[in-house]
């Protein structure tokens, strides 16, 4: 039997040798029955924080998928995230930032420099959130 979930680039996962289209939930639930129900009405993938939701769904035949702040760098706490899990049997996904474009740039001041209306055009990206735009 095979331990190793992964994708072929088609949207389907491969679990156990079993091609799966993924159902899933962002929102982990609190309690086990909640969960348990989820798994029983065809859920197979669910956003775990950490090894504990991982082996919560791989007891119930679920998938997990981690979400990792690279958008801050490579720094030890995501290095000692990753390595707590890396192995773990009910892991399908990393997630990475959903919007790289705008983390990295707009927030991070990683943008074009030179142009002289770039310092104008960030302040007003950053007014127009902070006032809900």
């Amino acid at each position: 039997m095979n331990d190793y979930i992964y994708g072929q680039g088609d949207g389907l996962l491969t679990k156990d040798g079993r091609r799966l289209f993924p159902i899933g939930f962002y929102e982990f639930p609190q309690g086990d029955a909640e969960l348990k129900a989820m798994a029983e009405s065809g859920v197979n993938l669910i956003r775990c924080g950490g090894k504990e939701n991982l082996d919560r769904v791989k007891d119930l035949g679920m998938m997990g998928w981690v979400s990792l702040p690279v958008h801050l760098g490579v720094t030890d706490n995501l290095r000692k995230q990753i390595e707590s899990v890396v192995d773990h049997p009910a892991l399908a996904i990393w997630e990475g930032p959903d919007e790289v474009v705008w983390n990295f740039t707009a927030w991070s001041h990683l943008r074009r420099v030179g142009h002289p209306d770039d310092a104008a055009r960030s302040q007003s990206l950053r007014d127009k959130t902070k006032m809900g735009n």
